[in-house]
């Protein structure tokens, strides 16, 4: 019986004394250190991966994008760390292996943008909250997982929120739509926006846009219209048209401002026409090759949308400093709500232990006052064996 309590006591509360942060583990692959294409491949099948992993491990985890793939775990076996390392390197080339704190300082930095190939990433935020809402689906997720997931998308909140590490558009499209809002001088708020081409860049412009801009109307003019719809989809309670490209020439001057985005060889548009009309006031041209006349102050082609989008990213990177020093911010917050909640377990596994024990005393000393002892002397010998225990 002695023998029972004192394992119980080692199992429950000796255990629970282990820092917790230090049973996380991170395992994978990203385009830095492996090729995109074997990354692409890993992300096209990673519910699978997610399913073998998940069901042999404790805890599980995979955040699959086009640029990563990392497994975080909770507790991993040796078995189950070298299957996730199987899976993402089978040969082990370009393999990243993080432990502890350092899992999570770069879980951190993933969520706030910092590990995207381009600083500030939008999109990876939601990432990391749906690999996290997968796994909690599938019951794949820990006590562990939970609390380092959660407080890194906080944390991901956060720097978006306090600093301008995500401010503008590094992407061309995106660039192209932050040069006009500035050569408007008031933004493109109620604004009446054409977008000539329905290829991925007059998407991304489209999404861009209508991401940060309110514009009154978006017309989107091209050849094929079931591909232009493609485009205006993006601008979703925004009024949206779809013309033919020949109606661009007849419409410009009910423009304030005209991205194009098309393949082509001949300009779309004459310089004359632009320098009569007074609007559209700023045409942005990224075709490569243009296919819009080179017009002083009115129409800005590829030179200058690199250039603003070197701006942006200077002044992201100056935020650099402010957005890691949130991380450790969120990192020691962290380690603070693990060894509370180590603290709550302990003394959980306390009071069952005591409970355990002053049952048993309970049943000794009615045995003894059956057995005709002074109940005094019952009481005293069960009180003493209870605070020695």
């Amino acid at each position: 019986m002695e023998r029972s309590c004192h394992g119980l006591w080692r199992a429950g509360i000796n255990r629970r004394w282990l820092l917790m942060i230090d049973r996380l583990a991170m395992i994978g692959v990203n385009v830095k250190t492996s090729s995109r294409e074997h990354v692409a491949r890993l992300e096209k099948e990673w519910e699978k991966h997610l399913d073998t992993i998940g069901y042999a491990s404790r805890g599980t985890i995979i955040i699959a994008t086009c640029n990563r793939f990392e497994v975080y775990l909770d507790s991993p076996s040796r078995l189950v760390e070298d299957l996730a390392s199987t899976i993402a390197s089978p040969g082990g080339e370009g393999l990243v292996r993080l432990q502890g704190i350092n899992a999570a300082r770069h879980l951190f930095r993933v969520a706030s943008g910092l590990e995207s190939q381009i600083i500030g990433d939008h999109e990876v935020l939601g990432q990391v909250r749906r690999a996290w809402l997968k796994s909690r689906e599938k019951g794949f997720t820990t006590p562990l997982l939970d609390e380092v997931f959660h407080r890194a998308l906080k944390t991901g909140a956060r720097v978006r929120s306090e600093t301008g590490i995500s401010s503008g558009g590094v992407g061309y499209s995106s660039a192209a739509v932050s040069l006009a809002a500035s050569l408007l001088g008031g933004g493109l708020n109620g604004a009446r926006v054409g977008i000539v081409g329905a290829g991925m860049a007059s998407v991304g412009i489209a999404r861009a846009l209508c991401t940060r801009w309110r514009p009154r109307v978006v017309a989107v003019f091209n050849r094929t219209p079931e591909r232009a719809w493609e485009v205006a989809v993006k601008c979703r309670g925004v009024e949206s048209l779809v013309l033919p490209l020949d109606e661009l020439a007849k419409l410009l001057k009910e423009l304030d401002a005209l991205f194009v985005a098309i393949a082509g060889s001949t300009n779309i548009l004459e310089r004359g026409r632009i320098e009569r009309s007074v609007s559209p006031r700023v045409i942005v041209d990224i075709s490569n090759p243009p296919v819009t006349p080179k017009v002083a102050g009115r129409v800005f082609h590829m030179p200058e949308v690199e250039e603003e989008a070197k701006r942006i990213m200077e002044e992201r990177l100056r935020w650099l400093p402010t957005a890691e020093a949130i991380i450790e911010e969120e990192l020691e917050a962290l380690l603070d709500a693990l060894s509370r909640r180590r603290a709550r377990e302990s003394s959980r596994s306390v009071m069952r232990a005591l409970s355990i024990l002053a049952e048993r005393e309970y049943e000794r000393t009615l045995a003894s006052l059956r057995n005709g002892v002074d109940p005094r002397e019952a009481v005293d010998l069960a009180l003493n064996s209870y605070t020695k225990k």
